[in-house]
């Protein structure tokens, strides 16, 4: 009986060593790959009882505040430090996570980064040195907007298993509005005359932006073939050489204003005849003139035909490719 206790008793100790090791592996799973490796810490502290102690990082605690704070415009930064327990350190296989709202950034080694379930304008990075006695983040960089933001920081480290803690970072103040800036400006078009010329402009910068389209530097507003003059796509429907030009945007905000660079819409008019060759009558062995005039956007191409059949300059022909043809040494 009394070697059947000692083994119990045996059993309990080792049981109340482990227990903080399971809890860890099944309250800490970080992301999926975390399994893996905590797994492989407690097949490691298998070796010896006295190992659990450390792997279960029982005597791992955060050494910095829980709660951090900011203003807008203002540079932050602030360092999220833990303590190793166990008599370890860190090396090159720790690693941290960031996670809130059911959101985990990347497996963070030391020196990447992340702005996952950061302020905007905040970035947290991973930072340690091996072999020292703590793990842990720097949050840096210049915060944009107002708000509270929870996170949850957890540290996993070979030998001590995973520790987190969560933190929450108050940011005060206003955001800081940005003026607009023009990232594409409209592309210049040519068109054929009867048919639709669109514009389109893009622009960053604090919303509400607002649009205002400019013809020549003149401001546009909609009516007859003319929408969308204030919104970000420029409409010219049925255009003709009435609207024909440069054509320009400006965006604008509560601080201050951007215009495109200018497209120019040329309309291009389909030649028509306005003055048709006439019949000639000519001696055999003397010459005739033939003079046509067209209409069109510019540049205008020529070509005489006889028949049907195009004729180009030599002994007999001259100006083929122009409004006049001449036609020499006339023959039956």
């Amino acid at each position: 009986m009394s070697y059947r206790l000692k083994n119990c008793s045996l059993l309990l100790a080792a049981l109340l060593q482990i227990l903080p090791l399971v809890r860890t592996v099944f309250t800490h799973p970080a992301v999926t790959s975390t399994w893996a490796i905590v797994f492989r810490w407690a097949i490691g502290g298998t070796a010896a009882i006295g190992a659990f102690d450390s792997v279960s990082g029982a005597t791992s605690v955060f050494t910095t505040p829980s709660a951090f704070s900011g203003a807008v415009g203002t540079p932050f930064s602030a360092n999220v430090t833990v303590s190793i327990g166990g008599g370890n350190t860190a090396n090159s296989s720790d690693y941290l996570y960031v996670s809130s709202g059911g959101v985990n950034s990347p497996l963070l080694l030391n020196n990447q980064s992340t702005t996952l379930t950061m302020p905007p304008g905040l970035t947290f990075t991973a930072s340690w040195l091996n072999g020292a006695s703590t793990i842990g983040g720097i949050i840096s960089g210049t915060p944009t907007t107002a708000g509270t933001y929870p996170t949850t920081v957890t540290v996993v480290s070979p030998g001590n298993a995973s520790l987190s803690q969560a933190i929450t970072i108050t940011i005060t103040g206003q955001s800081t509005p940005t003026a607009p800036s023009i990232t594409s400006s409209p592309a210049a078009t040519n068109i054929i005359a009867g048919r639709t010329a669109v514009f389109t402009v893009a622009a960053s910068g604090t919303a509400p932006l607002t649009y205002a389209w400019l013809k020549n530097n003149s401001p546009l507003t909609d009516g007859g073939n003319i929408s969308g003059s204030g919104t970000a796509t420029l409409t010219v429907a049925n255009v003709s050489d009435a609207d024909a030009g440069n054509y320009s945007a400006t965006v604008a905000n509560a601080t201050g204003s951007a215009t495109s660079s200018a497209a120019a819409l040329t309309v291009i008019n389909p030649p028509v005849v306005t003055t048709q060759p006439q019949p000639q009558n000519g001696a055999t062995g003397g010459s005739a003139t033939f003079t046509a005039a067209a209409s069109g956007t510019a540049p205008l191409t020529w070509l005489w035909r006889k028949n049907g059949v195009a004729v180009t300059n030599g002994v007999k022909f001259s100006g083929a490719s122009t409004a006049t043809l001449g036609i020499s040494a006339l023959a039956a």
